[in-house]
């Protein structure tokens, strides 16, 4: 992630970040529904 100003608190999209992630499902996988994850970011600031 990546901004080099700082967000306004009003404009839409100043300061936002978008984080995608993939995952690869294999014929090994087991079927189910009962698949569940929790991500967690932490952000560091650097001044």
């Amino acid at each position: 992630m990546y901004h080099d100003g700082p967000a306004d608190g009003v404009t839409e999209d100043i300061g936002r970040a978008t984080v995608g992630y993939q995952i690869q499902i294999t014929a090994l996988q087991e079927a189910g529904d009962d698949y569940n994850t929790t991500l967690t970011y932490i952000a560091t600031p650097t001044f």
